[in-house]
């Protein structure tokens, strides 16, 4: 039994061929495998079905992969690395760092916290550079000290007799206040304190006619007495 040798040669008609053979892959239903020309070689057409390919190795060397966006993925089988068309990785981090400089407020002092630098804006002049409701940095003046409002919004005053029995200089304290300005009209010193447990043994001597200006909150009650008789006194606060 003999075979003609043009079934067996890739391009009969090419007599340079000679008797080289070979023979056309096909699959189970006779169709015909297809192959590209790459560089100097022709490349098996490959079409992976599966929806992804699992690689197991212990040495496993990816640097001369070739990618663009999100081709290449690293993972678990349930969570992947996405790798960018620039080269970098999506990362999602839960990052718990010990003796970090994050507190939660009203937390306790610990020894050897870390903290952060905190940075301020100098400015000889003061501006604004953030609108209302914005987050700002703190303002410092060229010596690095920092600016603060000292202007008032609100203000209060009265007069009020104060006697030999500790009084109340300031009734209802202005919400938020800064200042006070407390000033003695009568003929009588009087002596100024923080509550009603003032007297005339340690209590800041106002003399008749003078007055005190007092930076103090409304958390401060603010009290004056005499040693004898009456005095007319006068307040005003600013908040």
């Amino acid at each position: 039994m003999s075979i003609n040798l043009d079934r067996l040669m890739f391009d009969p008609a090419n007599a340079a061929e000679g008797a080289n053979t070979g023979a056309y892959l096909r699959d189970a239903s006779g169709n015909l495998l297809t192959s590209t020309l790459i560089g100097p070689k022709q490349s098996l057409d490959v079409n992976i079905a599966n929806a992804s390919v699992v690689v197991s190795a212990t040495d496993l060397d990816i640097r001369d992969l070739t990618h663009v966006s999100d081709s290449v993925k690293i993972g678990d089988g349930v969570d992947f690395l996405a790798i960018n068309a620039d080269g970098s990785i999506n990362v999602n981090a839960d990052i718990s760092v010990v003796s970090g400089f994050e507190k939660l407020e009203d937390s306790a002092h610990a020894s050897a916290d870390v903290g952060a630098y905190m940075l301020g804006v100098i400015q000889g002049t003061l501006s604004a550079s953030a609108g209302d409701g914005d987050y700002g940095s703190i303002k410092t003046d060229l010596l690095g000290r920092q600016w603060m409002n000292r202007s008032g919004q609100t203000a209060a005053h009265a007069a009020v007799s104060v006697t030999s029995t500790a009084t109340d200089i300031i009734a209802t304290d202005l919400a938020n206040r800064i200042k006070v300005i407390v000033q003695n009209l009568g003929n009588k010193v009087v002596y100024i304190g923080s509550s009603a447990s003032v007297t005339a043994a340690n209590g800041i001597s106002l003399g008749a006619g003078s007055s005190i200006e007092l930076e103090v909150g409304p958390s401060v009650n603010l009290h004056g007495i005499t040693a004898s008789g009456t005095s007319d006194v006068r307040y005003f606060e600013v908040a």
